[in-house]
């Protein structure tokens, strides 16, 4: 998983797709860094990745070219 993201832009948004059990929601994630928990909350759709979401996997963040890469360890 590598998505791209804006580097001038103060805060880092990933979209993103959520498949549940009431169905599939397109999502705009702020990436957190410091959280230590994640956060959807589907009326807003802007909310948080933390630490839970990327536990098990090596976060990688490329300010200079704008992208996010994920890989499972």
């Amino acid at each position: 998983m590598t998505p791209a993201f804006d580097p001038y832009q103060g805060l880092i948004i990933v979209n993103t797709e959520d498949v549940g059990e009431s169905g599939t929601a397109l999502l705009r994630l702020a990436l957190d860094t410091g959280a230590t928990t994640t956060l959807i909350n589907s009326g807003m759709l802007l909310s948080m990745l933390g630490l839970d979401f990327f536990r098990g996997n090596r976060l990688g963040i490329d300010f200079k070219q704008g992208l996010i890469t994920l890989d499972q360890l």
